[in-house]
């Protein structure tokens, strides 16, 4: 599985993808400040996680950085990896080999498999 097959695979149900926070989003703004104060406050930085990513299934521990996308109309949080990142903002696509390991790989195919039940409607 190439990169961009991996994103289109984890974004397949998701539309308008962006990059960054957002003070609608309850999970960067859990205070519910208003926009402009919002926007002065919260830092757009990522910080490092073991979760994986959410743009492109990579396990790998990394920088994680705030995205948003809509499911049906809702807005939902995302975890993105600087790889995601990059590729959503600029169009960047990583070097090959992308997951680095036959293991992680053989771990994102069948991960990949698991989630096609999921498949959007």
């Amino acid at each position: 599985m190439t990169y961009e097959q991996s994103v289109e695979h984890y974004l397949e149900c998701i539309t308008a993808v962006s990059s960054g926070a957002n003070h609608m989003c309850p999970e960067c703004d859990p205070d519910n400040i208003d926009g402009d104060t919002f926007e002065q406050d919260y830092p757009d930085e990522g910080g490092f996680s073991w979760s994986h990513c959410e743009g492109c299934g990579s396990a790998f521990g990394g920088d994680r950085y705030a995205g948003h996308g809509l499911i049906d109309g809702e807005l939902i949080h995302l975890q993105l990896c600087t790889d995601c990142l990059l590729y959503l903002v600029n169009g960047d696509e990583p070097e090959e080999p992308w997951f680095r390991s036959p293991e992680a790989a053989r771990r994102a195919r069948l991960d990949a498999e698991a989630t096609e039940a999921l498949a959007c409607e």
